[in-house]
């Protein structure tokens, strides 16, 4: 979530992002705060979710990872010269590894395939 915060004293306003996870039980269901490390990010594109773990593009070369049990998140950084996240792109699970089909009709006309094999080392 991102709102426009005012600081009176100085006249400045400053944009923040805070990041919620919603909980939902039989019973009850709340909000809680979580923490980021790195940068400040956009969602881009739709998720998937594989093996207790939600994917979702944050950027052009650049995929979060929001592991459900532990709730934190992780950044992967596809190929440099892979625009693993556009409008010509989709995530996908392919035999429970995340996947991202890509279209490139700028230079050639190419489907492309990016499997993620180790999400620790982003390979």
């Amino acid at each position: 979530m991102m709102f426009l915060k005012c600081d009176d004293g100085h006249r400045q306003y400053v944009i923040e992002q805070e990041h919620l996870v919603l909980s939902l039980t039989s019973h009850s269901s709340s909000w809680r705060k979580i923490e980021i490390s790195g940068d400040a990010y956009s969602y881009l594109e739709g998720g998937i979710c594989i093996n207790s773990a939600i994917y979702y593009g944050v950027g052009h070369t650049k995929i979060a990872r929001f592991n459900i049990r532990s709730e934190k998140i992780m950044f992967i950084q596809a190929p440099e010269d892979y625009n693993a996240i556009s409008c010509y792109s989709t995530l996908t699970n392919y035999k429970g590894k995340l996947a991202c089909v890509s279209y490139d009709s700028y230079c050639e006309s190419k489907l492309r395939v990016w499997i993620l094999h180790d999400v620790e080392k982003e390979e």
